[in-house]
């Protein structure tokens, strides 16, 4: 047995080892388990082979080894077998003293042994070839193709308007990975002379526009959130900006990533572009999906929806020149430089359709403070709707939800009182036990935990309150005029105009919707 701790490992040499061994003429010694007990070095006492036998020095002149001029191989011959008992302990122990330390094969002492007293030389023994290193990899972690092509779909036909072509990324997203190039693990001839491995290729990142190295060379990452896109060169770059430099249809397919897009033909129907970023479409916006999920979007040439099938949606802002059978969303503010007809237009903060030629035609406005408008209406339409209010958050919902705080409020108010007067009542009477005592803090704790429900319930309530209040806030402005038949609305109370009128303001006063002259309105 043998035991190897870590602490005394660097202390052991194999050389050594087996020249004492040999001086001794151990015959059985096994370095290879001896080796693998020192690489272990467990600690805990193993078994490197059974007990020590010398080896008798008159079989020497029996066993004769032979090793390679280059040392790769070497061979045994045994003579006169009939005189002494040779066992593979014998041989191993002569191929040692010969300095055979590696590659010897077990089995060929064996047969060696079982086949005697046939006197022909064996190869017992090999180099060890070493294991040659492993070429550098680079790992895409995006898909990103040089050339689009239409997107499978999962029933396997094949969907036209999409391409997988665009991929967005966020910044400091791992576009590809590189796994290092490995050196190899060195050979020995069997005479313990070191084969060098050949090292594996490296291979280098290249970096493109928008993107960085990992602080240890072995990621590419994205320096933006963009689209990630790849050069002739075979380098991936990552733009915020992605550029249509046509019409978005067949010939791009649907565009989805995650920083700006900028269109410089136009968007046409049954297509969508969806991103993180900005949009700014040059042409118009047919029957067509466009969405900013964080932006904006601007449409240059306007938007032509063909039976509302165009839908805009954006985070903060949408502009266009015109507005025309579609429906548009945003979170902030839709500024319209002409028309809007035939739509359904709804923003966070204001609708502004108050430019020169701003007119508003047979279409449902929201807002949720304002609304300034050029001209609302006309003689032969009376459709054209203008609302003040968040869509979401209904005067009725917000007053049913008001009035059932004020109940349970007043019930927690009630439980405090009923709690106060059985605690007065335990300390004050005369007979004042321990078991009162626990009870009175248990009674406490109950208190103290409808305060904070209580407390926690007229916040609720303050808040609720403010918002209906601002419910009722805002304002409709009709710069020139609004047309009878037109309906306006703040909050939940609601008025259709009755006759024609120029230059006025709609607001509440009093519970109602007043029309006030927009001079008079402004003092």
């Amino acid at each position: 047995m043998m035991r190897v701790t870590p602490e005394i490992k660097p202390r052991y040499n194999l050389e050594e080892i087996k020249s004492n061994m040999l001086k001794t003429g151990v015959g059985n010694m096994n370095l290879r388990r001896i080796m693998d007990v020192i690489q272990r070095a467990s600690g805990e006492p193993e078994d490197i082979g059974p007990v020590f036998t010398y080896f008798d020095k008159r079989k020497e002149s029996f066993i004769e080894v032979t090793v390679s001029s280059n040392g790769r191989e070497a061979e045994i011959e045994v003579t006169d077998w009939n005189k002494l008992e040779i066992t593979p302990d014998d041989l191993r122990f002569c191929l040692y003293k010969a300095g055979v330390v590696a590659g010897i094969d077990e089995e060929k002492l064996r047969q060696v042994v079982r086949r005697r007293p046939v006197e022909i030389a064996t190869v017992v023994a090999r180099a060890v070839e070493p294991v040659n290193g492993k070429d550098a990899k680079i790992e895409q972690l995006v898909k990103v193709m040089h050339k689009p092509r239409p997107k499978i779909l999962p029933d396997g036909s094949v969907d036209l308007k999409s391409y997988d072509m665009l991929v967005p990324v966020e910044k400091d997203e791992v576009l590809l990975r590189k796994i290092p190039a490995t050196k190899g693990t060195a050979g020995s001839t069997v005479d313990g002379r070191v084969i060098p491995p050949t090292p594996g290729k490296d291979a280098g990142l290249s970096k493109g526009k928008g993107t960085y190295l990992s602080e240890d060379g072995l990621e590419l990452r994205a320096a933006i959130s963009g689209s990630v896109m790849m050069d002739k060169r075979g380098r991936l770059y990552v733009e915020k900006t992605y550029v249509v430099h046509g019409n978005l249809g067949y010939s791009t397919g649907n565009v989805d990533t995650a920083g700006d897009v900028k269109v410089k033909g136009d968007v046409l129907a049954g297509f969508s572009v969806e991103t993180d970023g900005d949009i700014i479409v040059h042409g118009i916006v047919e029957g067509a999906r466009v969405v900013s999920r964080h932006g904006s979007v601007m449409v240059k040439g306007g938007i032509h929806g063909h039976q509302k099938q165009a839908h805009i949606e954006a985070e903060e802002t949408v502009a266009a020149r015109f507005i025309q059978q579609a429906v548009v969303t945003a979170g902030d503010t839709v500024m319209v430089s002409e028309h809007v007809l035939d739509s359904i237009i709804s923003a966070g903060n204001k609708v502004d359709v108050s430019s020169k030629n701003g007119h508003i035609l047979n279409s449902e406005i929201q807002a949720g403070k304002e609304i300034i408008v050029r001209n609302m209406g006309s003689t032969r339409s009376n459709k054209t709707k203008a609302h003040i209010g968040d869509p979401h958050r209904s005067v009725k919902n917000i007053t049913q939800q008001i009035k059932e705080l004020d109940k349970a409020i007043a019930k927690k108010a009630s439980e405090i009182d009923r709690y106060e007067h059985d605690i007065q009542a335990l300390v004050g009477s005369s007979k004042y036990r321990r078991e009162d005592e626990l009870k009175v803090k248990n009674y406490v704790t109950i208190m103290v935990n409808l305060y904070k429900q209580q407390r926690a319930a007229e916040a609720k309530r303050a808040e609720l309150r403010k918002k209906l209040s601002a419910l009722h806030q805002g304002r409709i402005t009709v710069i020139d005029i609004i047309y009878a038949g037109c309906v306006v609305s703040i909050g939940d109370i609601s008025s259709t105009v009755t006759e024609s009128v120029k230059g006025v303001v709609f607001s509440i006063e009093n519970g109602e919707i007043v029309a006030k002259a927009i001079d008079e309105a402004e003092d």
